[in-house]
Parts: C-alpha cells; structure tokens; sequence
C-alpha cells in the first residue's frame, strides 16, 4: 500500500499534511457482489463467506487500491493457487504464460460481461449511466490510486489520497500488445494515452458477468479474490464514510 500511495515515490503535495503526524482519511471503494458470491481461500482450494450477514441481498468489501477483473484478475487469482505457488516466485511469471499464450494453443481468454460506467456531470454533478459498448473485454481495473508498484503507474492522473476512482480497461488483444500496453505503464502510465486503452474518471461501476466457468468470474480486491456466481454481479462505488486514517510521522 505504501507504493500505492506515492509513500515511496518522493514528495506530493496531498502527502505534505502527513508529515507533522497528522491523521488523513485513507479514501476507500465499496465493493458490493450478488448474494452468492464468496471468497477464494486456501490456495484456491476452499470458498469463504464474504460477510457474515444471513439473508441479505449483497455481499460487501471494501477496499483502497484497487478492484479488478480480467487478466489482472486472472493472474493474482492463479498464481495463489496451490498448482503454482509450488514454484515460488516464479510463478507470476508461469501464470501469465498461461493465460496470454494457453498451452491449449486457443487465443486468450475474451472476458465476457456488461460493464455500466456512473459517470459525474462536471456542471450539473449529475450521474449519467454509460453502459459500455462491448461486451468483450481482457483487462478491467478500477483504482483509486496511481500506481500498483512504485515503477507501475497504473493510472497517471491518479493522486495520492486524492479519492478519485478511475477506471481503465481495454478489450481483447493479440498477447504482444497487452504486453506492450503493460510495458507502458512501467514508462510513466503512456498505456493510457493508446487508442484501445479506455481511461476516465467513475463515481461507479457495475459489471454484469456473463460467464460460465468461475474462473473468468473471478475478480481481485486488494489482492483478495471473490468467485462471482454465475449469472451474478459486482458493483464498485467509492465510500463516503471515514474508514481509515494513515498518519505518518
């Protein structure tokens, strides 16, 4: 999380209250998902109530980072499996070879879902609903922060504590451009200025999965993975309440 929040990348302006040891609200996303969907535990061989709550009509986490679904997804979720952890830290590197180039010789895996964007009206603050156009999808990321690594800005526009949700995602591509757009966000987030990158600001997101085996329902928050059920879906808003503080002295 330091890297996350620009702790270990120099100063920001949204980080200068921090330093005579004052609190600062650590901004947080909800993430709700339909009743049946659960955690992966145990290396990917258990499922886990998500909340403890009986009959409700959602389940819900939270989180500060970052929310995704599609090759992100994917490759936290299989390289905590018991199938790859086996080869340590080797295994991010097996888990995406497998679902760039699948060893079935098939092209990667088209994520197929509906995504509903909430976007704010900058005159009026009106919520405009914007159903996205394909259905198809490879890469789905939703963040509230710049950067997953401290050389990996993944989302440049993004500040520190700024509590700005962005969202970014890119359709199905040949495995040498998702590459190549990955690369990009090493070199200072440039992926975000290519054409089949989408890029924009979100009060909310609401992906409606249409998939049949759980593993393409799977989605990662903050590291933690939840097996949507079939037919089931997750919506992500950013939270108003005061959950966290961070004080740095």
């Amino acid at each position: 999380m330091a890297s996350s929040i620009g702790l270990r990348s120099g100063p920001a302006s949204s980080l200068t209250g921090l330093l005579p040891g004052r609190p600062a609200p650590v901004p947080i996303f909800a993430a709700r998902f339909s009743p049946n969907s659960q955690l992966v535990i145990d290396e990917g061989r258990q499922r886990s109530p998500i909340d403890a709550e009986p009959d409700v009509s959602h389940r819900t986490m939270y989180g500060a980072v970052v929310a995704s679904w599609g090759l992100h997804a994917a490759l936290v979720a299989d390289s905590d499996t018991v199938e790859y952890r086996q080869f340590g830290s080797e295994r991010f590197k097996m888990a995406a070879k497998e679902l760039l180039y699948p060893s079935d010789g098939t092209d990667p895996h088209r994520f197929q879902g509906k995504i509903t964007l909430a976007i704010k009206n900058s005159q009026t603050g009106d919520l405009n609903q914007q159903p996205m156009k394909d259905n198809e999808h490879m890469y789905v990321l939703a963040t509230l922060v710049p950067r997953l690594e401290k050389e990996f800005l993944i989302s440049p526009d993004s500040e520190p504590l700024g509590g700005q949700m962005r969202l970014l995602r890119f359709g199905p591509l040949p495995a040498e451009e998702a590459m190549r757009l990955m690369t990009l966000a090493y070199q200072g987030g440039q992926h975000v200025r290519e054409a089949t990158v989408t890029y924009i600001e979100v009060e909310r997101v609401r992906i409606d999965f249409h998939e049949h085996h759980e593993r393409w329902r799977r989605v990662c928050i903050d590291g933690k993975i939840v097996a949507v059920e079939e037919g089931g879906w997750m919506e992500l808003h950013k939270e108003s309440r005061q959950l966290l503080n961070l004080i740095k002295s």
